[in-house]
This record gives structure tokens, sequence and C-alpha cells, in this order.
């Protein structure tokens, strides 16, 4: 299991054909947006390790934290080869806001956000501290929009941060009711970067978001129409989803996924 998803990120580095970003470099994100990348640099840390830091030109107010969180996550994709390369476990993504006129008063504003690496995985560092945090309903949507966009600009780095290492998918078809199709997370990368298959473009319709009560997991019942095509065949059809959700240490990650297809596909 392990040598088979090590195998698949070996892949995706290859597809995506990364090499880094360097200082004064335009890189274009997958959702087509550019970005000036301003500097990559050791961050030197007082009570943790060393974090391999990148600092880009933004034209989003950093005041918007929940847009920054988005375009960071396309960032990601310039930064986390290096940071696995250099032997990093902890990395930074460094917002900096476009400034405005020329005068000397006006402040470079910046916004930062971090990145960790456990268990052979990079995770999104959510928060400080886990004993303070408590998923609610507004910080799920920002959540599920994140993964969705992942999804539909076929960002495979931004969305195996989120993707518990042990991820499942489970698929109840009209086609065969009784047999159920689960798919491991190294298989459905493996989908998503054939290139055979277009990525999976859907609209999401949000129905119930529950969360347990001790704030530390969360279910997300949502109607969502998918368009693609696969192995040469167009897919469409529509399918309740229920995904599941668990706070692990400072980050938040999609544990599983179970989708009853309501209409079938063409």
């Amino acid at each position: 299991m392990i040598s088979s998803w090590r195998w698949i990120l070996s892949v995706v580095l290859l597809l995506v054909d990364l090499s880094g970003a360097l200082a004064g470099e335009v890189v274009t994100l997958s959702s087509g947006k550019s970005v000036e990348i301003l500097a990559v640099a050791p961050l030197i840390l007082d009570k943790s390790p060393p974090a391999l830091m990148l600092k880009y030109r933004t034209s989003i107010s950093v005041s918007d934290q929940l847009a920054l969180r988005r375009e960071a996550d396309e960032v990601w994709m310039y930064l986390f080869l290096d940071a696995d390369k250099g032997g990093y476990s902890l990395a930074v993504i460094q917002a900096n806001e476009t400034p405005i006129g020329f005068s000397i008063f006006s402040g470079n504003r910046t916004f930062g956000f971090g990145f960790e690496k456990r268990n052979d995985s990079w995770r999104t560092m959510e928060f400080k501290d886990s004993d303070q945090f408590r998923l609610d309903v507004g910080f799920m949507k920002s959540l599920v929009d994140r993964i969705d966009l992942a999804f539909n600009y076929n960002n495979i780095s931004a969305l195996v941060l989120y993707l518990s290492n042990d991820w499942t998918i489970t698929v109840n078809s009209p086609e065969n009711p009784s047999e159920p199709k689960t798919i491991l997370r190294w298989k459905f990368v493996g989908q998503l970067i054939n290139p055979y298959n277009e990525p999976p473009h859907f609209t999401r319709e949000i129905i119930e978001i529950a969360i347990a009560e001790d704030g530390m997991s969360a279910r997300v019942e949502s109607r969502k129409i998918t368009d693609t095509t696969i192995d040469g065949r167009h897919v469409s059809g529509t399918e309740h989803c229920t995904d599941t959700f668990e706070v692990q240490g400072t980050s938040v990650l999609w544990m599983k996924s179970v989708a009853t297809v309501d209409q079938q596909p063409n």
C-alpha cells in the first residue's frame, strides 16, 4: 500500500513538471491566474525546526483570508517539492499584498499559512492549538470549498493535503446496489492523474453540516452534479455524498466519502 502511494506521488511530480520556484519568477496557478514569486528561503524558528518559506505577491487583500487561503493552496504546488528535497517538515507560504502608491509610510501587509509534514504526508496547519480549536459550520463550508476547487482545477498537490492516509470513497451505484465499490486513496489519485481522464468538474449543494458535540469531527451531506470524461466516455449525473472530517493535530482531514448515485451517468 505504501509503495503504491509513493509510486503515485512520483508520477504526480513528473506530470506537474515542477522544478521549484525562483525569486522574480511569474508562475501560473492551476486556476490560470499568475502570481510573482518574491523569495524562497529557509526560515529559522525559535521553538520549531527550520521551515522553508515562499513569499509571493498577491492582488488579494490580506483582509480576505478565505480567498488568500484558496490561493495559497494553488501556490503550494511551487513549494512542496523543494520542501521535500530539502528534508523540511515545516513550510510557510507568505502572501504579500501589492503596495498602493509610493508613500514610505505604506507598509507591506502580509499573511502567512503553515504546512506540516506528518506520517509522510504534507498537511495544512489550520490552527496553533487543537485544545482551543473547535469545528463550526462556517469553517467547514470554507474547507469543503477549498477541496472542491482542488478537484475542479485538478490541483492534485492541494487535494492530497486534505486526504487522510487511509481515506476511501465508497460508491453505491443503482446498477449494483448490493455491491458498493470502495476505492483507496492512492488508486483514486491515480485515476485523477490518468491523462485519458478529464478532471472531474462538479457543483455542490450542501444539504447539512453536522458538528460533533466535542467539535472535533464533522459530517457534510451534499448533492453533487458531475460532468466529466472517464476512459473516453462522457459521464454526467447527480449523487448524494456523505463526507466525514476529523481534527488531527493542527489539521482537519477528510477521512472518507460515501457517494450514492441518484442519476445514472450518461
